[in-house]
């Protein structure tokens, strides 16, 4: 065990990605914000798939239908402009 820590080659100080070698150095990490743009379009997106039975149900809900609809997308506003103001959706 003590023998890997005496005698360092390149291949037993190397990184290990499930076997195959690196072909060259990575420059720059992968940038996050690119994920947190996608991570809050996913967000957003999803969010919006709840009009589609709203809008099939909308005759049989009448007013309340309406009013929680509302609120919904006035919480949905207030978490976008948030957002907006954070400058999450700013591509840097």
């Amino acid at each position: 065990m003590l023998q890997n820590a005496k005698n360092p080659s390149e291949a037993k100080t190397s990184t290990y990605e499930g076997g195959v070698p690196l072909l060259q150095q990575v420059p720059n990490r992968f940038p996050v914000k690119f994920l947190e743009v996608a991570m809050l379009f996913l967000i957003f997106d999803i969010e919006t798939v709840a009009f589609f039975p709203w809008a099939v149900l909308l005759n049989q809900l009448k007013v309340f239908g309406l009013v929680e609809m509302g609120l919904f997308l006035l919480v949905l506003g207030v978490g976008y402009i948030y957002l907006l103001k954070k400058g999450a959706f700013k591509w840097d």
